[in-house]
Parts: C-alpha cells; structure tokens; sequence
C-alpha cells in the first residue's frame, strides 16, 4: 500500500471508531439515565413493572 492509501484508511478507520464510540457513549449515558431516574418514580407509578 501506498503512504495515500494508508493515511485514507487510517481517517476511515478513525471515523468508525469515533462513530461507535460516541454511539456507545450515548447509548451508555441513556442506559444509566433511565436507571437513576427509574429509582425517583414511586413504585405505584411504576407501570412498566
């Protein structure tokens, strides 16, 4: 491979990475949210249980 073709497919690879882990990074921070906030609602209200 050529110094071109590298430095593309290390940005690409790159992109990838940055996408899945802000992808999972948010995924992570919805997940945790929901739990700490699941904990606030009285059990009477709790609908999905």
């Amino acid at each position: 491979m050529s110094s071109s073709n590298m430095t593309e497919t290390l940005c690409i690879v790159g992109a990838w990475l940055v996408t899945f882990g802000a992808v999972g990074a948010y995924g992570a921070s919805v997940i945790l949210r929901g739990r700490r906030l699941s904990k606030i609602v009285p059990p009477e209200q709790r609908r999905w249980m």
